[in-house]
């Protein structure tokens, strides 16, 4: 059996940033100071997070600014795959 062995610094802070990031494109709001402490425990500097948030939130805005069809609004909208 393999011993698990604990993630180094650079392993941790590069989990806790993709959190970061994943959380913000998920609209994850009531979770985000948690994400966000955990980054700076992780040994992430402030301007890393800053950076980070603006471009998960340039990636959020961009993916917002896609047309929707008909075809991606009937996956999109759950009262039309109801029917």
């Amino acid at each position: 059996m393999k011993s698990v062995r604990p993630l180094n610094g650079m392993a941790q802070r590069a989990r806790a940033l993709e959190a970061l990031k994943a959380g913000i494109i998920a609209g994850a709001t009531h979770d985000y100071e948690r994400l966000v402490n955990a980054a700076l425990q992780a040994g992430a500097t402030e301007e890393e997070i800053d950076l980070l948030i603006h471009d998960a939130l340039s990636a959020l805005f961009e993916s917002a600014e896609q047309p929707v069809g008909p075809r991606e609004l009937a996956y999109l909208w759950p009262a039309a795959r109801s029917h």
